[in-house]
């Protein structure tokens, strides 16, 4: 029996993903107050029930309490919304009298965790002619869930820049140079994708054969598992070679050992294998399933002029980030802005100083002579 083209699935749904910028799931909208208290407002699709008051329908990452207020959004056809509004239906919005009170009381399913519950922190400074504001988000990164690091494949440049959308080590490239550099890192990515879905399957059988207490090639597996996956897998140039299945993984392993043992092994017992021993698979499958599929348009309303961010859009006074689990595969994601506001008063207190300080002094000239 095969199994539900798990690795075909998966591939696609990365790359859809990944190419896509326009599938948000959520829009979140956090405006900081100038003495640093702060409203946060959430935006989502919900259905019928949810806005008649079922939170068995709730929409969001994360269950809500009674200290956050649900509105529903007019219709897309209502010309009173904005345009980036019109794709939702809900909004909850609560206040918070500062950045460290966000991620408390929150409750949501773990795997989560990275999209749901960012490390935020803003610094307040006063000083006499301006108050500035820095602002600093952090979505950890997922590496340490993955079975095989990314690090094995692509350095840290080369992640930020196919996973983060970060250019500035190749800047300066023309068309012709920046093409070829991201084919190479596309089949990198590729590469560490197919190992990872390849690994999941070949630990699941390795796992299952060691427990079996009958198999004449456990002390091979470790052995060749390299080299298996050099000769037979590693295309890593297109989603077509990527549709393995765990009866693959035993054929390849007969090819490789000249036996029959593995195909029957998995004929008999594929359910039992990914039942007992498909961790890794049953892990990736959830990572994907629920943690991928999230997508945040991040957007930061700070107090004064923005005089620096990495925010690659801005609206107005609101500053716009993408978050997905995708920018977070590698290394952590951080959202930073700062700000600073102008004290009219200070300039006009110092400006009447001077001037007076400066009368007081040829008063004083004057008296003398």
């Amino acid at each position: 029996m095969k199994t539900n083209h798990f690795f075909r699935i998966c591939a696609i749904s990365i790359l859809g993903i990944y190419l896509s910028s326009c599938s948000t799931n959520y829009r979140m909208t956090t405006r900081i107050n100038e003495d640093g208290s702060l409203v946060r407002e959430i935006y989502a699709k919900a259905d019928s029930a949810f806005l008649a008051g079922d939170m068995t329908h709730n929409p969001y990452m994360f269950n809500i309490d009674s200290g956050w207020r649900i509105e529903p959004v007019k219709t897309m056809n209502t010309d009173s919304v904005s345009a980036y509004q019109k794709d939702y239906y809900v909004k909850i919005s609560k206040n918070f009298l500062s950045v460290k009170d966000l991620p408390t009381g929150l409750q949501f399913d773990e795997i989560l965790r990275p999209v749901v519950v960012p490390d935020e922190s803003l610094q307040k400074h006063f000083r006499w002619f301006y108050t500035y504001y820095s602002f600093k988000g952090i979505y950890a990164n997922i590496s340490g869930k993955i079975p095989v690091s990314i690090d094995r494949f692509m350095n840290e440049a080369e992640r930020r820049m196919w996973f983060q959308g970060d250019f500035s080590t190749f800047a300066g490239m023309n068309g012709f140079e920046m093409k070829e550099e991201m084919d190479e890192i596309e089949k990198k990515f590729w590469t560490w994708y197919s190992y990872n879905m390849y690994e999941a399957y070949y630990d699941a059988i390795v796992c299952f054969d060691k427990q079996s207490g009958n198999s004449p090639y456990l002390s091979k597996l470790n052995e060749i598992k390299e080299n298996i996956f050099q000769i037979y897998i590693n295309k890593g140039t297109s989603i077509e070679n990527l549709d393995i299945e765990l009866s693959d993984i035993a054929k390849i392993l007969d090819r490789h050992l000249n036996t029959g043992y593995y195909s029957e092994l998995c004929r008999k017992n594929e359910k039992a294998i990914l039942e007992v021993c498909g961790e890794k698979v049953k892990y990736i499958e959830n990572l994907i399933n629920t943690l991928f599929d999230k997508h945040i348009e991040y957007e930061l309303i700070i107090p004064g002029k923005i005089i620096h961010t990495n925010a690659p859009l801005s609206k107005q006074d609101t500053l716009v980030w993408k978050v997905d689990a995708m920018r977070l595969v590698a290394d952590d994601y951080t959202i930073v802005a700062e700000s600073r506001i102008v004290h009219i008063w200070a300039f006009i207190v110092t400006t009447f100083f001077v001037i007076l300080a400066v009368y007081c002094f040829v008063r004083l000239g004057r008296l003398k002579k």
